[in-house]
């Protein structure tokens, strides 16, 4: 399933699963409700959010999935010579509450590079409250691109 450049979904109520990559992708989606769904055995994450902004992710199970629950990345604007994200494009200001993670090796991942990451002053991080989990998530570097998670 994919939303790309969309706005206001609700997505309630699916079993999506057994993907060769991520369940659900996602490119620019905004203001936007995902609830009670079930990500279970996808090949990278159960969910890819590429700049992705003021979602709530609620009441949804991650299960299996083969990377992570969760991918929070920038927009890539450039693949060669090096991967460069558009400027500013990390995914921000995302509510993720009372979702369940189990059996995957983290519960998000994070994609950041020198153009978009998490230390800008403008910078929302995205908010993680009573998720429960068997892993941890993780912030990659955070000493250069700053925390993209805050636990409530």
């Amino acid at each position: 399933m994919s939303f790309n450049r969309t706005a206001k979904v609700t997505m309630v109520n699916n079993y999506i699963h057994d993907n060769v990559a991520a369940g659900l992708t996602t490119e620019h989606l905004e203001d936007s409700e995902i609830r009670n769904n079930r990500f279970e055995r996808n090949g990278s994450q159960g969910i890819y959010l590429s700049d992705a902004r003021r979602n709530r992710f609620s009441n949804n199970q991650f299960d299996g999935n083969k990377v992570a629950g969760v991918f929070l990345a920038c927009a890539i604007r450039y693949r060669t010579p090096e991967i460069l994200c558009w400027d500013n494009s990390m995914s921000q200001d995302n509510v993720f509450e009372n979702n369940r993670f189990s059996n995957t090796p983290f519960t998000y991942t994070i994609g950041v590079d020198r153009a978009a990451n998490c230390t800008a002053a403008d910078f929302k991080p995205n908010l993680w409250r009573n998720n429960q989990a068997d892993v941890a998530g993780v912030d990659i570097e955070p000493q250069r691109y700053g925390y993209c998670v805050r636990h409530e």
